[in-house]
């Protein structure tokens, strides 16, 4: 198991039992690490201490507080995409696809993809000559690449690592660099209406289904919307990682809960050092 990967099962077990302060010794220990080895590179990746993460996980009111209001959000889409986003429609190209051209996955069409290293672990990114087509996390690069060859079957498919460190390095991941990377997103019209509307939740908040649903003018789409969500093939960029439960419990996450919350420990350190709305 890579340090990446112990991280963030350390922030799930934060996440978990944020009241066993006693224990940050002991997850010192299961990354080989002094306790003040820990403080350090958490706080290195993260953005945030391990206490002042707890301190924020330990507010009952914290997830309650940062959910998106869902006019909020519909005036959001109502406007298009805000100025203060990391994501403008002028960096994306949406295609949409109809069910005949989603059946044959691409056919023809050159897909470039790479793996290499972030902060949270090793990631595969894909792309097209439109742009960045998907990002994932890595557990297995056997298992990322039969994502990738599911969603685009018959492309034409090639490696090159050192591009990919590129766009990654583009993304702004985990930086304070915007994102300059050009994406194309392709799906059915009613997933890009759903990824379209992921792009308006703010970073530092959180959003439901049942929201999302209501905010697009579909509240009986629940469902469809989850489905979409967990379809979405760019992560971070595309925050499905921001959609909660509706009473702001865990739901799963393509690439794995660990690394949803280690994204969510790591957008709490950026909000917190931008207010204080997190201890209010």
């Amino acid at each position: 198991m890579s340090k990446f990967d112990s991280l963030a099962q350390v922030v799930g077990r934060l996440i978990e039992e944020p009241e066993a302060h006693g224990h940050m010794g002991q997850l010192a220990q299961d990354l080989g690490l002094e306790r003040s080895q820990f403080q350090r590179m958490f706080k290195e990746q993260m953005g945030i201490t391990p206490a002042r993460f707890r301190q924020f996980l330990m507010s009952r009111r914290a997830l309650a507080h940062l959910r998106m209001d869902k006019s909020i959000l519909a005036a959001s889409l109502d406007a298009g995409f805000s100025s203060s986003s990391r994501l403008h429609d002028a960096l994306i190209t949406w295609e949409a696809m109809s069910p005949g051209m989603m059946r044959h996955g691409g056919t023809g069409q050159k897909i470039t993809h790479g793996v290499t290293d972030s902060l949270l672990g090793p990631m595969m990114l894909a792309w097209t000559e439109m742009g960045l087509c998907f990002v994932g996390f890595v557990q297995t690069y056997d298992g990322s690449f039969h994502d990738l060859r599911t969603r685009h079957p018959h492309a034409l498919h090639q490696r090159d690592d050192v591009t990919a460190k590129e766009f990654l390095h583009d993304m702004g991941f985990m930086t304070d660099q915007p994102c300059q990377c050009r994406m194309h997103l392709m799906g059915s019209n009613f997933q890009l209406q759903v990824w379209r509307a992921l792009l308006q939740v703010r970073q530092g908040f959180w959003t439901s289904y049942g929201d999302l649903a209501e905010a697009m003018g579909k509240p009986k789409a629940s469902r469809a919307i989850g489905g979409a969500v967990g379809a979405n093939p760019l992560a971070v960029l595309v925050p499905c990682h921001r959609v909660m439960a509706a009473d702001g419990r865990w739901n799963g996450y393509h690439w794995g809960l660990d690394i949803k919350k280690a994204l969510i420990a790591i957008e709490a350190g950026d909000q917190s050092s931008d207010s204080t709305s997190f201890m209010e």
